[in-house]
């Protein structure tokens, strides 16, 4: 495991054609996507958890984002990548959060129904348009939300300082109002 004082932090946006993942730290800014072509089932899960393994490994902790509320758009396959992912960041002992997309899009946006224009926008805004797709900025604001929650920094937004608290200390609903919501 690296050291604390390395102060090196990932995201990464899980995806089955164009995985996004950035690090950061001091004086660097790694912007990539991992795009195995011509691969298919689990020699697509290996190349993408060995592409991230070999660029994480010097890093104090990881932010992933998670599957939406009632994703259904190839649910098993991208869980797959998700969990395979996971097992290979605990095989390295990183610290891995997985955030939900609302939460992602509040600490960069302020907003958690920003559209993939708006948090790319945001990002290109940051990054000083380093950013070109919604993968590497979904993936470089969950970098900014690992460094965030792992070592604060004095320039986090007031909206940023929240959803890093709600992710610390998540609202629980009662299963009264889930079971309304859900109309049962």
């Amino acid at each position: 495991m690296p050291s604390s004082g390395s102060r090196i932090f990932a995201g990464i946006d899980p995806s089955l054609r164009s995985t996004g993942l950035v690090i950061i730290g001091p004086g660097i800014l790694d912007i990539s996507k991992i795009t195995p072509k011509n691969i298919d089932g689990v020699k697509r899960l290996q190349y993408i958890r060995n592409a991230i393994s070999i660029k994480t490994k010097d890093c104090e902790a990881v932010c992933m984002e998670g599957p939406s509320l009632y994703s259904v758009n190839r649910a098993d396959d991208i869980g797959q990548l998700r969990g395979v992912l996971l097992v290979a960041l605990a095989d390295m002992e990183i610290p891995t959060i997985v955030i939900p997309p609302t939460s992602l899009k509040k600490f960069a946006t302020g907003r958690g129904d920003a559209s993939k224009e708006q948090m790319i926008e945001a990002a290109k805004l940051k990054t000083g348009g380093e950013i070109s797709g919604d993968d590497e900025a979904d993936a470089f604001w969950l970098a900014l939300l690992a460094q965030g929650l792992h070592a604060p920094t004095s320039d986090l937004t007031r909206y940023q300082l929240d959803t890093i608290r709600g992710i610390r200390m998540p609202k629980v609903k009662s299963k009264v109002s889930y079971a309304r919501n859900l109309n049962i």
